[in-house]
């Protein structure tokens, strides 16, 4: 998908689809560089609240379906550069979020079992 884009100090920035006003740039920045911030629309009666993740998502690769959500794979929630981010469904974010837990509760009780063994054995 071809994005329309502007150059702003020598650098790139691709134009919201929707909140034409906006741009972000493929390394994350924004040009009012909040990471959280409210803009307002012609069709907009108040401002919406935006967050930068997935309004960097959306002006570099489109409006995101519905269902679906901007995860930070690094886990770094202010690292949004357009390659730390992708597109999950939900469904598919909670089931990383547990499998996550999943080894990292079983990381603790390793080692908590390790602990156990070696105070038995030291006995």
């Amino acid at each position: 998908m071809n994005r329309k884009k502007i150059l702003n100090g020598g650098k790139s920035y691709y134009i919201h689809p929707i909140f034409t006003n906006y741009a972000a740039s493929k390394d994350g920045e924004i040009l009012n560089g909040y990471y959280q911030f409210k803009m307002s629309d012609k069709n907009l009666i108040k401002p919406k609240t935006y967050y930068i993740h997935r309004f960097e998502w959306e002006c570099v690769r489109g409006v995101i379906p519905e269902g679906f959500v901007i995860d930070h794979i690094d886990s770094v929630k202010t690292n949004n550069k357009i390659e730390n981010l992708q597109l999950l469904s939900q469904k598919v974010l909670e089931k990383e979020i547990v499998n996550l837990y999943y080894h990292l509760i079983l990381k603790i009780t390793n080692k908590k079992i390790m602990k156990v063994l070696i105070l038995l054995h030291s006995n």
